[in-house]
């Protein structure tokens, strides 16, 4: 056995205790990344709440009351048009729900802000989303086809389609202990961002 030993040794091998050291490493590193990333989404931590501010909503030079949704009645949805594509809202009858987002390229979307956690999964485009962190800092993420995205509680963000797209979207509840049910839509705008989108591009048709 003290053979066997001095070979290991020779050979560089790690011993037992370095191993659960380098695998304790990285799981740590895989965590810190969901945790600080606000686009990751890894059970458990996805969609960091800490990542947005619940402040931003009171502070009106900042933000300013979103458009309601148009009123639907139980299980049936709508639909809008406007320059920038469509916009279609598919209910179910238990209350479920996923809006189908339409986007021309060249175009913009959201410029706002949310109590509930934002799943977007793009199913065919490329676009960019932009994410203003409590600092007031700025990241940017590029999106295609196949890509999801969980955009946390209190983050204002910005779409800007850089292909023809079709997304999905709708609203979770993540707050402590919350069992990630969808919860309605509710919105501000986020005056920087929103100033961003043409205004003209969102008259609706008809």
């Amino acid at each position: 056995r003290g053979v066997v030993a001095a070979r290991e040794r020779t050979m560089g091998l790690p011993e037992p205790r370095a191993w659960v050291v380098l695998v304790v490493g990285i799981f740590l590193g895989r965590l810190s990344v969901s945790v600080t990333h606000p686009t990751t989404c890894l059970s458990p931590s996805w969609s960091p709440i800490a990542a947005g501010d619940a402040r931003i909503y009171y502070k009106p030079n900042e933000s300013t009351p979103g458009l309601p949704q148009p009123p639907t009645k139980p299980g049936e949805g709508f639909k809008f048009e406007d320059a920038r594509g469509s916009y279609e809202r598919v209910e179910y009858p238990g209350g479920e729900y996923v809006n189908l987002v339409y986007t021309r390229a060249g175009h913009k979307r959201s410029g706002d802000i949310h109590k509930c956690a934002q799943v977007n999964t793009v199913v065919v485009g490329e676009a960019l989303l932009t994410q203003v962190m409590k600092d007031g800092g700025e990241t940017q993420t590029k999106l295609r086809g196949g890509d999801h995205v969980v955009i946390p509680p209190h983050v204002p963000h910005l779409y800007e389609f850089t292909k023809d797209t079709l997304m999905t979207e709708s609203w979770t509840h993540r707050e402590p202990d919350a069992d990630r049910a969808q919860c309605e839509f509710e919105a501000w705008f986020h005056k920087k961002l929103r100033a961003r989108i043409d205004a003209r591009s969102t008259v609706r048709d008809g």
